[in-house]
């Protein structure tokens, strides 16, 4: 029969007394080396980089939005525009990254995309994309616009409302 597990309280014991004080063989560790830093050096150079976490995890996290939006303009083409919401805690310029990805259907049937970056601009993460879609889209048709942010390394995927537009001629 296994006693019941105990947390362990061991500071400043090496790693023989703390094997010892768990009951376990006692465990080799390699020497290490300590690199100090110098004089002229900064505080924040002997420590090297410190990467900007949003959660204790370091996982990315939800966007608070992402937005769409549309409007028909003529010679058959689209423009699409919208901005990714920034989270409380996570600066612009870790977040503003990567990309959306724009898709137009009619009757259910793909008919355009395109990619926008998201960019940096008046104090927030934004996008565009203009689309022209094929001649055979007549005017007057209905089409659904979509978005779709890829994400980055601090912020998940997020999609964007549909929106509805009629085609100009």
């Amino acid at each position: 029969m296994m006693a019941p597990r105990r947390p362990v309280v061991a500071a400043g014991l090496g790693l023989g007394a703390l094997a010892a004080v768990v009951g376990a063989a006692p465990v080799v560790a390699a020497p290490t080396t300590t690199i100090a830093a110098s004089a002229s050096a900064p505080a924040s150079a002997a420590q090297g980089p410190v990467a900007l976490t949003t959660r204790s995890s370091g996982a990315p996290v939800n966007p608070s939005a992402a937005t769409l939006s549309v409007r028909s303009q003529a010679g058959r083409r689209v423009a699409a525009s919208g901005r990714i919401g920034m989270p409380s805690g996570l600066s612009l310029s870790a977040g503003c990254s990567g990309r959306v990805s724009v898709t137009l259907r009619s009757n259910g049937q793909v008919i355009g995309s395109r990619a926008a970056a998201v960019r940096r601009s008046a104090g927030a993460c934004r996008w565009s994309a203009t689309i022209t879609l094929p001649s055979s889209t007549p005017a007057g048709a209905q089409v659904s616009v979509t978005g779709r942010f890829g994400g980055n390394s601090y912020l998940r995927a997020k999609s964007t409302p549909a929106r509805s537009i009629t085609v100009q001629a």
